[in-house]
Parts: structure tokens; sequence; C-alpha cells
């Protein structure tokens, strides 16, 4: 029998065949040297990714934890306000500790018998300041409507005047003081301001302010809490609550200044000599 080549035993071929596919199915990507620089490329690409993100998140976390304190105040004064006011996009509003004299004994001016000098530190106070003017492109947001009064540029406009609300609570407040009954004998005998209206127009005055001030008490509701001490009252021990306590306070005389700089050019009693126009809305009465 003739020598034959082993190739050409069908048996041997398919062993062989089976031997090569075996061997390149073991042959890993990573020894093709193409697909070992494209993997190690996009390994790089999302470590770097990785990378990034990690950065901007931690950044975004020190800053939002590290801010500086004046802005957390604006954003807190923006939050707790209603509506938008010239105020808060023209000063910084700062919230500062403020020890409160609560003493049942220990008078501050304004707690002082009635004379012209405790009326002067009330005034200084800005609660006789005339309106501001809220631009018209504002009003909206200030919560003012095409129905309230508008002024033209001779009145100090155009826009729509508006009394800073904590002046008229301290007009209210300082009203109160004066209606007391130790106090009402004085400015009933001064005659000005309330004092010279009718005395019907007076109480109802006067209830107004009492329940706007319960008002912005309620609504503002602080929660401080107030601990009581051991006080002699004469011959005798006594629990006194301890109302001399600190209290996060907004920069009021700030807010004081920006009032009395952007006060209407008005007359000094705050009145204008104007008529309803044309088309302008006149309630029946007094709201």
């Amino acid at each position: 029998m003739g020598h034959s080549d082993e190739s050409s035993v069908p048996f041997l071929a398919d062993l062989e065949n089976e031997y090569t596919a075996t061997e390149k199915s073991h042959i890993s990507p990573l020894d093709n040297p193409r697909i070992t620089k494209c993997s190690k490329k996009q390994t790089y690409f999302w470590i770097s990714c990785m990378v990034i993100v990690t950065l901007l998140t931690n950044t975004a976390t020190y800053l939002t934890t590290h801010q500086p304190l004046r802005n957390l105040d604006n954003v807190c004064a923006k939050h707790t306000s209603q509506t938008w006011s010239p105020i808060l996009d023209n000063i910084d509003i700062e919230y500062k500790t403020v020890r409160f004299n609560g003493s049942l004994f220990t008078n501050t001016i304004y707690r002082e018998e009635p004379s012209p000098e405790v009326d002067e530190a009330w005034h200084n106070l800005g609660m006789k300041y005339k309106a501001i003017i809220i631009p018209p492109e504002d009003a909206p947001k200030a919560g003012i409507s095409l129905d309230h009064f508008r002024v033209d540029e001779k009145d100090g406009g155009p826009g729509y005047p508006a009394i800073v609300e904590v002046m008229h609570q301290l007009h209210c407040l300082n009203l109160l003081r004066q209606g007391l009954y130790y106090n009402s004998e004085y400015y009933h005998n001064l005659g000005e301001g309330p004092f010279k209206n009718e005395e019907y127009i007076l109480k109802a005055h006067i209830n107004h302010c009492l329940d706007t001030v319960r008002q912005s008490l309620m609504c503002s509701a602080d929660t401080g809490a107030h601990p009581f001490l051991w006080a002699m009252s004469g011959d005798r021990v006594h629990l006194y609550p301890d109302f001399n306590r600190d209290h996060k306070c907004k920069n009021f005389n700030d807010i004081r200044q920006f009032a009395e700089k952007h006060q209407a050019p008005w007359r000094e009693d705050g009145q204008l000599d104007v008529q309803p126009k044309e088309g302008e809305v006149i309630l029946p009465a007094i709201p």
C-alpha cells in the first residue's frame, strides 16, 4: 500500500480543523493591539467622567453648605415675604442677634411719659414717612392691581404709591400707646394727628390698629422660649419670666433708611391735591 499524506485522511483533517478553531476561540480580545488601545481609551474616558462628576458634586455640596450667611438671610427674607418689595432687591437683608429689653421697670424712651422728646423718638422710627412709588412694571409682583391708585410724573410717578408695611405697623403701635388711659388726655389736649378726629373715628382708628398689630404678631408667630427666674418683689420671692431674651432681627435701620430716601415728593403731611380720574375705581365705603 502506498504512503498517503495525513491531510488527505478525513479523520485527521477534522481533528486539525477542530484544534485550530479551539485555539482561535481562546484568543483574548486584549491580545489584539487595536482592541486593547480602544478599550484603554474607553476606560480612561469613564474614569475621567467619574472624577469630574465627583468634583462637581463635592463643589456644589460645599457651596450649598458654606454659602455666605448674608445670602441665606436674603433667601430667608424673600421666602417669608408674601409679595415682592423693592426693599428686597435694593438692600441686603441681614438677621442679627438682638437682646430685647423686656424689663418691667427699666424703661426705654419709647415707654416714657408723653413728651415732645418721646414723640420725636417714635417719629424717628419712620412712621410718618410718605409713600414710596412702585413702578408699573413691578406692580403685579408686588400684589398691586390696576384698580389701585396711580400717580403721574408730577407726583413722583409713574407708578403706584405704597406704604412700607412696617412703618404702618409702627404707626399703629404708637397710636395704641397714645390711646392708653394714662396717655390719652395728653394727646387729646394736643389735638394732633388722629386726635383731631371725632371720637367715633378715633375709636375706629385705634381698634383698626389694635387688630393690625394682633394679626402681625400672629403672622410672625415668634417661637422663642421664655424661661423663669426667682426674683424679689418687696419682701417676697416670686417666679418671673425672663423676657430679656435674644432674638433674630432684620436690619431695621437699613429698611427705614430706604423708606426715608424713596419717599414720594408730596406735601409734608403726606397728602396729595388730586381727584379721581375718569375710569378709576371708587369704593362705596372705606374698607
